[in-house]
């Protein structure tokens, strides 16, 4: 009996459905990043026309997994990242499509065009990179800000995505962490308790408006080149509609900053000069009260990821041990973080 390969099943997929005629599969190899979606990187020959010469095309496969430490909707994720292509000079993957049936190839997936650029601390903060580390960290920022101006309505994203009141925007982005951290729960975790009964006494003030939140923006999930600029924003699994200050207090976090540029925000600029970046592109000024709120509440939502880690580690048989460990070394951390910003430790 002969075995269909996964890299046959692809190329199929794409010549039947597709109409890419004689596609091939040169390589396919999986990828790191991501935490409810297997990533493929894909390089697939194939002619656009009878009369055309083979083009040779690099494609970024997104696949539902059996099980997840977080549950992620693929299609929201596709739909948002269709309605980014609108935005002008926002930096996104060429979105090609999104399958639901999982006979194809295996799982159900969508498909984007990959970019050139590395997303890695250690990659930027080294040659040719690091020559362009402010310009490479002011984008980073700006690139944050442009994401609230994303009209979502005009794009229908209300009607896939919960959409909160500016009033109740805090308590209801608060709430699913806190059930997670109460369903995947690893062991009595006073101090994270003591930080969510900080965040519910102290509510911030409403934000001016509802925006579209990417839920993990940090290094790692933007692809950078060496004269600063930005390809794409990637990994949009935790795509929600929320807060603005939200994303900007985790991008902040002094767990996505370079050990390399100590005491610097994406290891080259100050922090002020980071929000003043993010507010150049999204009109919006930080309130510095409200900003220290969704710090504290971004090592309650970090604490809650990795906790769920832990237990899919231990209940769902996971095999990998960076759960395990991360669950392990990374609550602790958080925790202490937690600590210093309610006023206990210095």
């Amino acid at each position: 009996m002969t075995t269909i390969t996964f890299e046959h099943k692809v190329a199929r997929y794409f010549s039947e459905k597709l109409a890419w005629k004689e596609a091939r599969v040169l390589s396919a190899k999986p990828l790191a990043g991501g935490i409810s979606r297997e990533t493929w990187m894909v390089e697939l020959e194939y002619r656009e026309e009878e009369s055309k010469a083979l083009s040779v095309r690099r494609i970024v496969l997104r696949m539902d997994p059996e099980s997840s430490v977080l549950e992620s909707n693929r299609t929201v994720e596709y739909t948002v990242l269709r309605a980014l292509e609108s935005l002008t000079g926002f930096p996104v993957a060429n979105t090609i499509c999104n399958e639901d049936d999982p006979s194809y190839i295996g799982s159900s997936f969508m498909a984007s065009d990959a970019v050139s650029g590395v997303s890695e601390i250690s990659d930027i903060m080294n040659s040719p990179y690091k020559e362009a580390g402010v310009e490479i960290a002011l984008n980073h920022f700006r690139t944050l800000g442009k994401i609230t101006t994303l009209n979502y309505r005009s794009h229908n994203l209300h009607q896939l995505l919960a959409e909160p009141t500016p009033h109740r925007v805090a308590l209801d982005t608060l709430t699913p962490w806190i059930e997670s951290l109460n369903n995947k729960n690893l062991g009595p975790s006073p101090i994270t308790a003591g930080a969510i009964r900080r965040l519910k006494r102290q509510l911030p003030p409403p934000p001016e408006r509802i925006v579209v939140c990417h839920g993990d923006f940090r290094h790692g999930n933007c692809m950078y080149q060496s004269d600063g600029k930005i390809t794409a924003v990637i990994d949009w699994e935790m795509v929600h509609l929320g807060d603005p200050l939200e994303d900007l207090a985790w991008a902040l976090s002094p767990d996505w900053q370079p050990s390399a540029g100590e005491g610097k925000v994406a290891g080259h600029i100050t922090e002020e000069e980071a929000i003043a970046a993010w507010e150049s592109t999204s009109g919006i000024k930080v309130d510095p009260k409200a900003l220290d709120w969704w710090r504290l509440f971004s090592w309650v939502k970090s604490t809650s990821l990795f906790s769920a880690g832990g237990y899919h580690f231990i209940h769902d048989k996971e095999t990998s041990v960076i759960p395990a460990i991360s669950a392990w070394m990374a609550i602790h951390h958080s925790e202490k973080a937690m600590l210093t910003l309610m006023g206990v430790l210095k």
